[in-house]
């Protein structure tokens, strides 16, 4: 089970405050690519399909665990019920 590092968490806080609203998070090297709302704090992944490669799974579900120790939800778009916008 994975349980993030303070650097991780230090990251997470840092990525989440240098995207705007509805912005982009992406992981290149797996090509993960997320919509932020801060207003919802929730990211939600826009391209699940990368989700069948297993690193990108593995990235995604440390990515859910980290974002949720600072107070995000991570979602992929097949889960999320509301909207990615606003």
């Amino acid at each position: 089970m994975y349980i993030p590092t303070e650097e991780d968490v230090s990251w997470a806080h840092q990525m989440v405050s240098l995207i705007l609203e509805n912005g982009i998070l992406a992981y290149p090297s797996t090509g993960l690519i997320y919509r932020v709302s801060h207003y919802r704090k929730k990211l939600t992944l826009v391209n699940p399909a990368q989700l069948g490669d297993p690193a990108s799974l593995v990235v995604h579900l440390r990515t859910r665990v980290v974002f949720e120790v600072i107070g995000y939800k991570v979602f992929d778009s097949t889960e999320d019920s509301e909207p990615p916008f606003g």
